[in-house]
């Protein structure tokens, strides 16, 4: 089976299933010597969809709001990839029209829903199959429609994985498609467990979109910790000559994946004990603009101008929390902090008020910052931090970072701390794991919320 390489080891790490799977399904078919299996005849169909995904993986971190859509066209005669794309980033092209931009010349018309191809497209593409992470866009936004434009073709057939939540989408992609006569296939109709393992990792790299497209609201929520086997986060003061728990590799794996996000939160606590930068170094995402947000009641971080958030962090603005003084849903005009001798102007710094109900100032947040692009935010704080969003369930996918080592007494700071009371739990929290991961010498757990969901 033909596999493209992935650089990014975290973007990677969320196809390693289902390329394993395909994989062992081909070496099974392969040596039954059933090649007229309804299964071994869609067995190359998954592989170009697979491929589509691991387009998807490159512009994933970089194309929000818009989801970070794959596509594959596969020739008719033997199956061989005539061309590939994806979507980089809002208001380029998407990825049909990238890997169709590949075939010919295209270009926009205002006047018409769709992009406008040259006679070397409807040549190249007669009778090829194309095979895509999400349903084709049916509307014009800041681009011309795909659907309409894939109509415009001869092309037999189009895979796709997810049907688009849209409303100016949810299944007219798909008539379109299909009143041109192209025939349609998703695979979220397929019962085969390797169709639904392509289908679920397709939700996990669109799941930002999907997420707050189908729930209605604004902001994705994706929270990390780190713990040795039994649960503590930090070593007591001077019981370690180190405080990580994880090894370094395991660290650089957990900032890359940082940045498949539009910005980070963390607390005033986190931030005065770890003096960290929470930034995207030595990551694809270095010169992302990476938004850091701070819960920090009075802005007293203010008054720390060593710490390295202020005087070296360079990845964006950071934005204090300040919930001391504001009652009720109407938030106060955000200050910048101007120049001083403090050497506090760079990178920008801004504090936003807050309502003190903590309800409130979620909500005010979430509008300030969906209104400055945010989409998907990571989450990353110590164990008050980390249990109080477990508890209240706001939290939509986690990474769970657990080093090979159990503590003991050493240990300070549980990651659960918060849901216990005298001793025991005080509710059960379901945690639906989606993957587990082995690394260097710890391990990766990632889970799903589709248990409880925060109001």
């Amino acid at each position: 089976m033909e596999i493209n390489p992935i650089k990014s080891v975290a973007k990677s790490i969320f196809l390693n299933d289902v390329t394993q799977k395909l994989l062992e399904l081909e070496f099974k078919l392969e040596h039954s010597g059933d090649a007229t299996s309804p299964i071994a005849q869609q067995l190359p169909h998954w592989r170009r969809l697979l491929q589509a995904l691991q387009e998807a993986l490159k512009g994933w971190g970089w194309s929000s709001p818009n989801p970070s859509v794959g596509c594959v066209i596969a020739s008719p005669q033997n199956g061989r990839v005539l061309a590939q794309g994806f979507h980089r980033k809002a208001g380029n092209p998407h990825a049909e029209i990238e890997a169709i931009a590949k075939l010919g010349t295209v270009t926009q018309d205002s006047s018409t829903d769709f992009w406008v191809l040259d006679s070397k497209h409807h040549s190249a593409l007669k009778g090829a199959e194309m095979y895509v992470t999400l349903e084709p866009c049916a509307h014009r936004g800041r681009t011309p429609s795909c659907a309409q434009t894939l109509a415009q073709l001869p092309l037999k057939k189009v895979w796709f994985l997810l049907r688009d939540p849209n409303p100016l989408v949810a299944g007219r992609g798909k008539a379109i498609l299909e009143g041109a006569g192209i025939e349609v296939e998703c695979l979220e109709d397929h019962p085969h467990p390797v169709a639904q393992m392509l289908v679920r990792a397709a939700r996990r790299i669109h799941q930002a979109f999907l997420i707050t497209m189908e729930q209605k609201r604004p902001i994705f929520y994706w929270i990390k910790w780190a713990s040795s086997l039994d649960g503590f986060m930090a070593w007591q003061p001077g019981r370690s000559a180190f405080n990580a728990i994880t090894s370094p590799s395991t660290r650089a794996l957990a900032r890359e994946m940082r940045g498949l996000c539009d910005g980070i939160m963390t607390t005033r606590s986190t931030i005065l004990v770890d003096n960290p930068l929470m930034d995207l170094r030595d990551t694809e995402f270095v010169s992302k603009s990476y938004p850091l947000f701070i819960w920090d009641e009075g802005a007293q971080l203010l008054n720390y101008p060593e710490l390295r958030i202020f005087s070296q962090r360079q990845a964006g603005p950071i934005i204090l929390l300040d919930a001391s003084g504001v009652n009720g849903l109407r938030p106060e005009v955000s200050s910048m902090v101007s120049q001083n001798p403090r050497g506090l102007a760079e990178p920008p710094i801004y504090v936003w008020k807050v309502s003190k109900n903590r309800q409130e100032a979620w909500q005010m947040w979430e509008e300030r910052a969906s209104q400055m692009g945010i989409q998907s935010i990571w989450l990353e704080g110590g164990p008050r931090f980390t249990s109080s969003l477990l508890k209240e369930g706001r939290w939509d996918y986690a990474s769970a970072f657990f080093g090979n080592i159990i503590i003991g007494a050493n240990g300070k700071g549980r990651w659960y701390e918060g849901l216990v009371v005298d001793g025991q739990l005080e509710k059960s929290v379901e945690l639906d794991h989606d993957l587990v991961v082995s690394l260097e010498r710890d391990f990766l757990v990632t889970f799903s919320n589709h248990f409880k969901r925060f109001t």
